[in-house]
């Protein structure tokens, strides 16, 4: 399979159904009334975490994904069915950014974890919901809300504790087969390792989770080789395996060669070299490894860093395991978490969608065309003319209440309209009243 970790997406909700006008024409109810249903609310777009995704590869080609519209109302005071809603199901570990701001909404780290993306519009109402004491035979209705409409970038980050660093042919993958149950590919040639690779590492009870991250290059940080593309799935672990060769013939300089892969993870992000690390010098029954060791041991002792000796190939790692498992619980702050063995947190950006009241503070925006024009525009002012459609006399009365209330007129004498003038609202022209 494909292993695609990043998509971009344009996700569409769905419009509320429309009011209707409708009279009751029954027997035994003479008087009639109104009998128009409100529309149904627009489906949802929801995303789901599930386990069963291992990458985002069924919806690369999907560019634009909708939820459908609530149906229209019924003549029978009936409401109209709502719009189904839309689940579209990501990977554990899939990070939802805004692509027009770059901010997060929604981190989706737990299985069957669900989220609204987009919101459906709501109905519009029916001639029946406007009844009341003092109006019994309404000629009102509205339309309904269109759904939300959002551009997102998907990343998926996958949800491992621990992540193994290194250049290709480090012997990574060697590692973690050795360490986990996991079955990479192996081979003595470099980026064998086309996409992270995960192993599950038991201690005592415990768990962690392993990711071999294919092999870094100088310059992976700003696209060269493979390690670009994969950096990402280093940022959710809490330590980090830094995995240097200890073969002479893989490295030119073994200092040289853990310097550029530090390098490289400062300039992804300044976060991934401030993680707990261990360095780990493998493929130490290699002729000449003995040597390379003791140079970069010394001149790490330097920096008081500790750096161990393994040999992945042999099963030799000593008591690495160990030592992962104990710097992993120093990492986290168990105050906060009795169980630092657990699933991470949840990052949500909890925010709701509902027309009007998403443009509350939108300003009016007032031009001075001509003069006796003014040109009049505002979030609000489209919503309600596409909410209250100007084809009875009661509804085109409401829409003037609605214009008034957003303050149009009073602006625009404020700025020196005067009776008569001309207003433009939605390529809709009024008069200003004497």
């Amino acid at each position: 399979m494909q292993f695609i970790d990043r998509c971009q997406l344009k996700l569409i909700a769905g419009n509320g159904g429309d009011g209707i006008i409708a009279w009751r024409r029954e027997a035994h109810y003479d008087k009639g009334g109104p009998a128009g249903g409100s529309g149904g609310k627009g489906g949802n777009v929801i995303l789901v975490a599930d386990h069963n995704q291992s990458t985002l590869l069924s919806l690369k080609y999907s560019k634009i994904i909708r939820a459908s519209n609530g149906d229209n109302g019924k003549p029978d005071m009936s409401s109209g069915q709502n719009g189904e809603d839309k689940y579209i199901k990501v990977p554990i570990g899939t990070t939802v950014y805004d692509e027009d701001t770059n901010e997060i909404i929604v981190d989706l780290v737990r299985d069957k974890q669900e989220f609204i993306i987009c919101n459906g519009g709501k109905g519009g109402r029916g001639n029946a919901a406007f009844k009341s004491s003092t109006l019994r035979a309404p000629n009102l209705y509205e339309l309904g809300d269109e759904g939300e409409v959002r551009s997102v970038r998907l990343e998926l980050k996958y949800l491992a504790n621990v992540g193994i660093v290194g250049y290709p042919n480090a012997g990574k993958s060697t590692l973690i087969s050795k360490l986990s149950n996991a079955k990479p590919k192996i081979a003595n040639y470099q980026f064998t390792t086309l996409i992270p690779i995960l192993g599950m590492v038991e201690l005592n009870n415990k768990r962690l989770i392993f990711a071999d991250i294919p092999g870094l290059i100088e310059n992976a940080s700003e696209g060269y080789g493979l390690g670009h593309d994969f950096l990402r799935h280093v940022e959710r672990c809490e330590v980090l395996i830094h995995l240097i060769s200890m073969n002479p013939f893989d490295h030119d300089n073994v200092i040289d060669a853990y310097e550029k892969i530090m390098t490289e993870l400062k300039k992804y992000s300044q976060l991934l070299v401030n993680k707990k690390m261990l360095v780990v010098a493998n493929k130490m029954d290699a002729e000449g490894a003995i040597e390379n060791f003791n140079k970069i041991r010394e001149y790490l002792a330097k920096k008081d860093i500790d750096i161990r000796p393994i040999s992945a190939i042999n099963g030799d790692v000593g008591n690495l395991i160990d030592r992962v498992f104990n710097l992993y619980e120093k990492t986290l702050n168990t105050s906060n978490d009795d169980n630092p063995f657990s699933t991470p947190s949840v990052v949500e950006k909890v925010y709701h969608y509902d027309g009007e009241k998403a443009i509350d503070d939108d300003p009016l925006d007032v031009t001075r065309d001509g003069e006796n024009r003014w040109i009049v525009s505002s979030k609000k002012l489209t919503y309600w003319f596409k909410k209250i459609p100007q084809t009875t006399l009661d509804n085109i009365t409401r829409l003037g209440q609605k214009i008034k209330a957003i303050g149009v007129e009073d602006q625009l004498k404020s700025m020196g309209a005067k009776p008569n003038d001309v207003i433009v609202i939605c390529d809709y022209e009024y008069l200003i009243d004497e």
